[in-house]
Formats: C-alpha cells, sequence, structure tokens
C-alpha cells in the first residue's frame, strides 16, 4: 500500500483523540468549569477566542516552517506542547491562567493537528487529495464517539482530573504516531498518489503540476481572498455551535444527557459526508462541493434556533443537515487551495489562508456568550449565522476554473 496512506491513518488517529475532547468534547466542560470557577459564559468563549488569535498568528508561521523543516520533528515537537496546555488547564486557578493554557494548546494543535499534517498530505497526494482530507477529516469528526465518555467522566471525576488523564493520553498515543510522518514521497521513490517516478508521463506532469505559485503571486490572486473569505462566514458558525451547543440545549430545557448526544451525534453524522464530499471532489468542480456544505450549514443553523425543549424532530433534523455541512473547512479547503495554489509553497499559503479561518473561530463564540448573558436566549444569533453562511455560499460559486487564469486579480 503506498505509504502516504499510512501516513492518513497516523492522522485521523490522532485527530480522533483530540478532535474528541479539546475540540467537540469541550462543550461538556463548560458548565464544570464555570460552576468551579465562577466565570460567565462570556469569559469562558474568550479562551476559545485567544486560542484562535494564537492559531491565526502562529499558523503563517508554521505553514513557511513546515515547508523547511521535517514534518516529524514538528509533530512530535505539537503534541508535547499540546499535553503541556492541557496539564496547565487542569491546573488552573485563576482566568488569566486558563487563557493561557489555551494559548499553550493552541500552539500545540497549529503542529500537531493544523498546518503540518495538510502540508505533508498535500505533498503526498495530487488526485486523490479530496479523499485524504476526507478521511483526516473525517477521523476528527470520529470523535464525536467520545463526547458521551468525555461528559460521563468530567462528570463523575471531575474537570480537572480528567484533564490530566488526557494530556497523559495524549502523549503516550501521539508521540509514537508522529514518526509516522515523512516529508516527500519523491525521497522514498515514488510521486505523489504512489506513482513510479521512472513513469515519464506522470513525471513531467508532475513537475508541471508543481511549478507552484509564490506567496506574493497567490496573494494576488482573487482565488485567494475568495476561498478564505467563503470559509471564514462558514467557520463563524461553526465554532459558535461547537462551544455552546449543550449550553444553549440545556437553556431550552433539555436534558443534559441528551444535550450530550446531540454534541456527538453532530461529529458523527459529518463522517460520511466528509467522505463523501471529499471523494466527489476529485471527481467534480470543488467549488461546487463547498457550495453544497455551505448550504447545509445554513439550513442547519435556521433549524437550531428554532429548537425548543420538546421538538425532537427539530433537534433530529438539526443533527443530520448541519452535520452532514459543517465540517467541510476541514475536508475541503486544503485541496481547492491545493488546487489552486500547487504544493510548493503550500504551507506558507495555507497558514495564511488560516488568517481566514482565525476570524471565523474568534468572532462568534463569545459574541454568541454575551447574547445569552445580556438576552437570556441564543437563537438571534442562530438566525444571524444562518445567513452569514448563505453568504459564503454565494460567494464560492463565484470562484472561477484554476485553470482558467481567471483567479487573478
Amino acid at each position: 500500500m503506498f505509504y502516504g496512506w499510512y501516513i492518513v491513518a497516523a492522522i485521523t488517529v490522532i485527530g480522533i483523540i483530540v478532535g474528541g475532547t479539546t475540540y467537540y468534547g469541550f462543550t461538556a466542560m463548560v458548565d464544570p468549569i464555570a460552576a468551579t470557577m465562577g466565570w460567565g459564559y462570556t469569559q469562558i468563549a474568550l479562551a476559545m477566542t485567544l486560542r484562535g488569535v494564537e492559531s491565526g498568528v502562529m499558523n503563517p508561521i508554521m505553514g513557511a516552517v513546515a515547508d523547511r523543516w521535517p514534518a516529524k520533528r514538528l509533530v512530535f515537537l505539537g503534541i508535547i506542547i499540546l499535553g503541556i496546555g492541557l496539564l496547565i488547564l487542569s491546573q488552573v486557578n485563576s482566568l488569566s491562567m486558563f487563557y493561557v493554557s489555551f494559548l499553550v494548546i493552541g500552539l500545540g494543535g497549529s503542529l500537531g493537528m493544523q498546518v503540518v499534517p495538510a502540508v505533508v498530505i498535500a505533498r503526498w497526494f495530487r488526485r486523490n487529495t479530496g479523499k485524504a482530507f476526507g478521511i483526516m477529516a473525517a477521523g476528527i469528526g470520529s470523535g464525536g464517539f467520545l463526547v458521551p465518555v468525555v461528559t460521563m467522566m468530567v462528570d463523575t471525576y471531575g474537570w480537572r482530573p480528567f484533564l490530566i488523564g488526557l494530556a497523559i493520553s495524549v502523549l503516550v498515543i501521539g508521540l509514537p504516531l508522529s514518526f509516522v510522518f515523512r516529508n516527500r514521497p519523491e525521497d522514498y521513490g515514488t510521486l505523489p498518489d504512489g506513482k513510479l517516478q521512472d513513469d515519464l508521463d506522470d513525471s513531467r506532469s508532475m513537475q508541471t503540476e508543481d511549478v507552484s505559485m509564490g506567496v506574493k503571486e497567490a496573494l494576488k490572486t482573487r482565488a485567494f481572498w475568495t476561498i478564505g473569505i467563503a470559509f471564514m462566514l462558514q467557520t463563524a458558525g461553526g465554532s459558535a455551535v461547537l462551544l455552546h451547543i449543550m449550553p444553549y440545549l440545556e437553556s431550552v430545557e433539555i436534558e443534559r444527557s441528551t444535550a450530550s448526544m446531540v454534541a456527538m451525534f453532530l461529529p458523527i453524522i459529518s463522517i460520511p459526508s466528509l467522505l463523501a464530499f471529499g471523494w466527489l471532489s476529485d471527481i467534480y468542480r470543488k467549488n461546487y462541493i463547498i457550495t453544497a456544505t455551505m448550504l447545509l450549514s445554513s439550513v442547519g443553523l435556521f433549524l437550531l434556533s428554532i429548537i425548543d425543549g420538546s421538538s425532537f424532530g427539530l433537534i433530529a433534523g438539526f443533527v443530520i443537515v448541519y452535520g452532514a455541512g459543517f465540517g467541510a473547512q476541514m475536508s475541503l479547503r486544503p485541496p481547492i487551495m491545493r488546487e489552486y495554489f500547487g504544493s510548493k509553497k503550500f504551507g506558507a499559503i495555507f497558514g495564511l489562508g488560516s488568517i481566514f479561518i482565525t476570524i471565523g473561530v474568534i468572532s462568534t463564540p463569545p459574541l454568541a456568550g454575551w447574547v445569552f448573558d445580556t438576552r437570556g436566549v441564543y437563537d438571534p444569533i442562530w438566525l444571524v449565522l444562518s445567513g452569514v453562511c448563505m453568504l459564503g455560499a454565494i460567494l464560492i460559486l463565484t470562484l472561477p476554473r484554476a485553470s482558467s487564469g481567471s483567479g487573478h486579480f
């Protein structure tokens, strides 16, 4: 089997653990932390904002570093930093320490689960980028199975002991997996997708394709800004939902155990759609596939806004529709950026594009918390974010073909 798939497998396992605990599972810790420390939702949500700001600052730097340094070392370092951040979080006794812990977690995540894995996959795959990124994103989505486990362990043992155990688990599992990473397939006698180097036709086409855009050239294209802004708009909805889904459902008189199941099924429902959308993006125009996911996100957020404690049908509809669409940023943004800008400077360009994602991530969690803290309800913010996702769908639909040359200003 082509070694690139072993790398994808390693990324997937790390993603299941990190995604199920610090990404999807953190919603289960919001209320216990608030109760222990006496903080409001806005203060807790600000930690996610700070982590997003840190990622926005560091991702362009990490992308440029990933273009030059061995991936194995960077992922190894990222896992260690992530483990340290979780240990710090388990010991917080002040709001400032709480925020510092999230900055450390964000730095570790940038190395171990964001930029570096994306750069490696972009190097090892060309025709199968959608499938590879779809599998990686589905792995993160599979972490949703851990949300009830996280909820049970936090409720049984407390959030501090849980975070200590999580930090140990991340180190024990993540560090050995970092040794699976390799920089480029050419160093091992193959081309991307497992093509042999003595296949002259494929080699020439690959060399042509990989005479890629530099950073300055990419920044001058309309495609770079269109992709960035469209995904920023979709991410704005997703980041608020992931943090506030359990507090919101509990606020409309849905039991905590049921809210935990909803938080679990959101990423689980996304798994088949991520795989399907990734596969389809290798066949059809990627911006059409992305448009479909953004429309699903928009409809899902509207359904979320009209949920009440007795509307099981609306809850199920939200989980299915929104779950099918909201993970597109993880699985479809890297392939479309590789298609437009190539792989030579992919790390730096992808890292700069992550600034847009950061804006989406940091803007809405504290805003949603503020809406609830001041009005006592969440539904107005879900309606606003539904419209925001619709704008993203319209924007990405205007993207020209990568080969047409019309992506430049």
